[in-house]
């Protein structure tokens, strides 16, 4: 008979299995946490690059609006852009700069490479046609294969940013190769997050000129519409509401766009060789000669397309014009419009109905051509309003996601509203084609009170042991019953505090009122391999119950209101 105090081998577990299941567990465990932080970067990442990438277009987009002479390659993160403190597109800058930051970026910069026709066959491609860059091997500040090219200070200034008259043509200061090669970078920080590669500005966009490194014998200046316009049609009865839609603010006289429909064709005007023949090709400079007019004997012109206007798409439409005259011909004068045939329109009206705090985020999203799959002419920000009632309120306007919301524009925090109050409010916009729209919704102040719970902490980032040596830093923090108070939020890192209503008065940047996330990222990198510590502390709107474990979401009360990551070694 076999004693119950002697052990058999199907008795159970030993300590050493026991502590070998634990290590497992413990492997298994970190692993999973580790596959969650890294998903939660990578998306975080993902947005940041979409972000990046529109507003590098966006950059680019203004850019090619802009006088050709005054692009230059500059940086937003230095004094006057890296310009001189009078530079006639400062204020240009100045709002993409603010627009990116409002996106959570610090800075762009524009590099600019000065491109001209390979007439020499410098290569040796055995083509005189195609584009290279200005090449300087010995610093001389003139190109090595084509001496009339070259940086010359004209006026003796001391810089190269100025442009000149040489008889009737314009003359810029840096290489004159009237062709430039753009590259526009978005930063966070010292890391790039988008790049715009590739993208060529060309003065013959604008005039048509002729230059030495064109070797044009002919000029096509086509002045209207401009390079760059937009285009917009009145056909259907949509889009004759929103353009006959009375908003509060008038476009300003900087906004122009043309109608182009069955009812009113496309309509070029300019001037070229006298008595020539100007000849429009659609889509490609290779392809078939659609439309063709005559100058008069001084040289100028008025066309009405009505075959190219049938032709003409919603989105981006490249004309090509080219002046013929006996055996001599133009450079081609690329045109690039914007035919917009799609409203604006306002979705994702917030709060839908009550309100459960007193400070709730207010806003839709106002985007142009919403549904469509081309390029469409975008929200003009100077006819944007936001009204509580018949009252203007402060907004924030993001041109890249669309977000129009009522926010303090000095904290960029959400107002705090009147319990039991029911709020009318009204948002108006409209695009760049002179199509407008407005929408109106209600909701009602009704946050619980008494509220028995502490806001609740989510979304934790990072977390783990392979955290990035500067990583995006924070969590979402929301309460259902009272809302949380924005000012009340504290997060700290290694003791310190890095986002509070004191430490960073423009909270609204690392705190988002609509999702509830706040977010920072370290000024410096950590060292790899470090263990770093992460706390939360937040409060809601109800006073009762009085007790702070009921009031507070904070370490004192919660210890799981707080986190540690280690940095990747």
């Amino acid at each position: 008979m076999t004693s119950r105090l002697t052990p058999t081998k199907d008795a159970g577990f030993t300590l050493v299995e026991t502590v070998i299941a634990m290590a497992m567990l413990s492997f298994l465990l970190l692993a999973a946490l580790a596959s969650i932080e890294w998903g939660t970067i990578a998306a975080v990442r993902s947005r940041e690059e979409l972000r990046g990438s529109r507003l590098a277009q966006m950059i680019h987009t203004r850019l090619a609006g802009m006088d050709f002479y005054n692009v230059f390659a500059c940086n937003s993160s230095q004094p006057n852009y890296g310009l001189w403190s009078s530079f006639q597109e400062v204020k240009a800058l100045q709002e993409l700069h603010n627009s990116l930051q409002s996106a959570g970026f610090t800075h762009f910069s524009i590099d600019v490479t000065f491109m001209r026709r390979d007439s020499s066959d410098s290569n040796s491609n055995g083509l005189i046609s195609d584009l290279i860059p200005f090449q300087d091997a010995n610093n001389d500040r003139v190109d090595d294969f084509d001496p009339n090219i070259r940086f010359f200070d004209q006026n003796g200034d001391g810089d190269f940013y100025d442009s000149y008259m040489v008889g009737s043509r314009r003359v810029a200061e840096q290489p004159d190769t009237h062709i430039k090669l753009l590259t526009v970078k978005i930063w966070k920080g010292n890391q790039t997050v988008a790049i715009k590669q590739g993208e060529l500005l060309s003065a013959e966009q604008f005039s048509g000129i002729e230059n030495p490194s064109s070797e044009a014998a002919l000029q096509l200046n086509i002045t209207s519409p401009e390079n760059g316009a937009v285009l917009y049609r009145l056909i259907t009865s949509t889009q004759i509401s929103a353009n006959n839609l009375t908003i509060s603010k008038s476009y300003p006289p900087t906004t122009v766009a043309y109608r182009v429909d069955s009812a009113s064709s496309l309509r070029l005007q300019g001037d070229t060789e006298p008595a020539a023949t100007v000849n429009i090709r659609l889509g490609l400079p290779s392809n078939p000669t659609r439309e063709s007019f005559s100058s008069d004997f001084v040289g100028n012109f008025d066309a009405v397309l009505m075959m190219v206007t049938g032709d003409l798409v919603e989105g981006t439409n490249i004309l090509y014009g080219q002046t013929i005259k006996s055996t001599l011909s133009s450079p081609f004068a690329e045109k690039q419009y914007v035919y917009d045939f799609t409203p604006p329109a306002i979705t994702n009206q917030t709060p839908p109905g009550a309100a459960k705090t007193l400070s709730p985020y207010v806003g839709c999203t106002l985007l142009d051509g919403v549904g469509s799959t081309t390029t469409v002419s975008g929200i003009s920000q100077d006819v944007i309003s936001f009204f509580n009632g018949a009252s203007t309120v402060p907004y924030t306007y993001d041109p890249t996601t669309g977000r129009l919301a009522w926010l303090d524009p000095d904290t960029l925090l959400p107002p705090v509203l009147t319990d039991g109050n029911t709020y009318t409010v009204t948002a108006e916009g409209g695009d760049k084609a002179f199509y407008k729209v407005k929408r109106t919704w209600s909701f009602t102040v009704a946050p619980d009170n008494p509220d028995n719970s502490a806001p609740s902490l989510s979304n934790r980032t990072p977390i783990g042991v392979n955290a990035p040596t500067l990583p995006m830093i924070g969590c979402r923090v929301s309460d259902n019953q009272s809302g949380v108070i924005p000012a009340s939020i504290v997060l700290t890192v290694d003791g310190t505090v890095v986002v509070s209503s004191a430490a960073t008065p423009v909270l609204g940047r690392y705190y988002d009122a609509s999702t509830g996330q706040v977010s920072y990222v370290p000024a410096v990198p950590f060292a790899p391999g470090t263990t770093h510590t992460v706390t939360i502390h937040a409060e809601h709107w109800a006073a009762n119950p009085a007790a702070p474990d009921k009031r507070y979401l904070d370490p004192l009360y919660d210890p799981n209101a707080g986190w540690t990551f280690v940095v990747a070694p």
